[in-house]
């Protein structure tokens, strides 16, 4: 009996032993899969890429609108301010002011985007008038002034008194996003200046 006691402890002892080891070399199989991290730059990276990218794009498109709306803004005064120096204007003259807001805006494209209405408002009967108006550019939009001889809708806080005279430019610029549509949509830039003409009222552009 005691030979037989014996024979089945040991049994029961190796049986147990056996289990252990199983048990022990799953447990640092399983410790060794969960504390492996090779691959985890990779998936980091496969993540993090497409927002990094998506933030560098959209990054982009919002400085070029922010720097054109600066510059559409910079031409518009440039061009009020030149031609209100002027104590008489040729038609010709007008040409070459147009012409100087494609170098205000560069590097940025002029022709086919951008449209510039030069307006003459003059008030001599009490009510704000356009005495003449020209446009350039191949951009859309139309002068939200109004047209030429007709009452000039003038924006606030801006007023032209009975005697006084005013030139007013606007500039319409076509932006388009360059990387992220759906995020920056197209929209056309309006930016206006106004001026009080330094020697006269400019309400004849003569020829020539």
């Amino acid at each position: 009996m005691i030979g037989r006691r014996h024979v089945a402890g040991n049994r029961k002892s190796v049986g147990a032993s056996k289990r252990q080891g199983i048990l022990g070399r799953f447990e640092r199989f399983l410790g060794r899969f969960i504390g492996e991290d090779n691959g985890a730059l990779c998936v980091e990276m496969a993540v993090a890429t497409p927002i990094f990218v998506t933030v560098l794009l959209g990054g982009v498109d919002a400085a070029r609108y922010v720097v054109l709306s600066q510059k559409s803004e910079r031409a518009a005064a440039t061009i009020a301010d030149l031609v209100s120096q002027a104590e008489t204007l040729k038609e010709s003259e007008v040409s070459d002011v147009f012409n100087i807001a494609s170098y205000v805006m560069e590097p940025f494209e002029a022709n086919g985007r951008m449209k510039i209405v030069l307006t003459s408002i003059n008030n001599k009967t009490g009510t704000a008038t356009i005495a003449w108006q020209r446009a350039w550019g191949g951009g859309s939009g139309g002068s939200v002034i109004g047209a030429e001889g007709g009452n000039a809708n003038l924006p606030e806080p801006l007023v032209v008194r009975s005697g006084e005279a005013a030139i007013a430019a606007e500039v319409f610029y076509a932006y388009v996003p360059m990387f992220l549509p759906e995020t920056f949509s197209s929209t056309t830039l309006y930016r206006w200046s106004v001026f009080r003409p330094r020697f006269s009222n400019l309400d004849t552009l003569n020829a020539g």
